[in-house]
């Protein structure tokens, strides 16, 4: 499997126990839980309905994250 258009994804040395998976003005947000399988823990679908939320919250500060990590690279066949 190679590069996927219009999928992008990087990793961050800064904050390992989060995963964000963002679209338009919607997000999922799995926050790791250390006593817990990543797949126990909670999952957070937030929609942005106005300024300043939380949604805005989590927003700013993946797009720090993004800005500071490493693109993610595709291996394999």
């Amino acid at each position: 499997m190679g590069a996927v258009e219009g999928l992008e994804a990087r990793f961050s040395d800064e904050h390992i126990a989060l995963s964000v998976f963002s679209f338009d003005d919607e997000m999922l947000v799995t926050p790791h839980l250390s006593s817990l399988l990543g797949h126990e823990s909670p999952m957070l679908h937030l929609r942005r309905l106005g300024d300043e939320g939380l949604y805005d919250r989590f927003a700013g500060h993946v797009t720090a994250l993004w800005a500071s990590g490493r693109p993610a690279t595709v291996s394999g066949s």
